[in-house]
C-alpha cells in the first residue's frame, strides 16, 4: 500500500443524502491563489524565470489539477471514484451490491510484513498504548498510519483515506458515515 497524500479528505452529506469523500475545498482555493500568484511575478518579471521558478509553477499546476474524490450514492445504487490529474481523470464504478465492507485498518510503512515488530507497531498504532518500554526511541524510518480500505465482492480492496493513529476517532467517523450510508457493515482492526 502506498500512502501518497498526507492531507486526510474531507466528509460532505450533499442535501440529496449523497456521502462525498474528497480533498477540501480550501486545498483547491490555496492552489490556484499559488498558481495565480506565481503566474503574476511571471508576468512582472516579462516572463523572466530561474530554474526553481519554473518547477514551482509545474508543480503548483500539477497540485491545482489533482482530484481524488469518493460519491456514495444509495438512491443511484453505486460508489465513484475519480482520481488523477484534469482532463485525465481515472473513474471507477462500483454497485453497492459488488461493496461488501468498509474497514479501518493500521498501516506501518518501514517493517517487515507478518513481523513481530509490525504487530507490535500495529497495536500500538489501533490502541493508542505506548511500547513497553518507554525509553525506547521511536525509529525515524518507521510511520504508523489508520487506513480506511473498502472491500469489494471481488476480492479487490479500494484505499479511500488514511489519518494518523492520533486522528482514529474521525476516521472512523468517516467510515462509519460511509457504510450506514452504503448499508454495508464497518469492521475497526483491534
Amino acid at each position: 500500500m502506498y500512502i501518497a497524500m498526507e492531507m486526510p479528505l474531507t466528509l460532505r452529506v450533499r442535501k440529496d443524502g449523497v456521502v462525498a469523500l474528497g480533498l477540501p475545498p480550501s486545498y483547491r482555493a490555496m492552489s490556484i491563489a499559488m498558481l495565480a500568484v506565481l503566474v503574476g511575478a511571471l508576468v512582472v518579471g516579462n516572463g523572466i524565470f530561474g530554474p526553481i521558478g519554473w518547477g514551482l509553477l509545474a508543480l503548483v499546476t500539477v497540485a491545482s489539477l489533482f482530484e481524488d474524490s469518493w460519491v456514495f450514492d444509495a438512491t443511484s445504487r453505486r460508489i465513484s471514484h475519480r482520481s488523477g490529474l484534469f482532463p485525465l481523470l481515472r473513474r471507477r464504478v462500483i454497485t453497492l451490491a459488488d461493496a461488501e465492507r468498509v474497514r479501518v485498518v493500521s498501516f506501518i510503512r518501514g517493517t517487515v510484513p507478518g513481523s513481530e515488530d509490525e504487530r507490535e507497531e500495529k497495536k500500538i498504532a489501533m490502541t493508542g498504548a505506548s511500547p513497553a518500554d518507554f525509553f525506547r526511541r521511536k525509529s525515524p524510518h518507521k510511520r504508523r498510519y489508520l487506513c480506511m480500505i473498502l472491500d469489494v465482492a471481488d476480492g479487490s480492496q479500494y484505499f479511500m483515506d488514511a489519518a494518523s493513529p492520533r486522528a482514529k476517532s474521525s476516521l472512523v467517523a468517516k467510515a462509519a458515515k460511509i457504510a450506514s450510508c452504503c448499508g454495508i457493515p464497518l469492521v475497526v482492526e483491534s
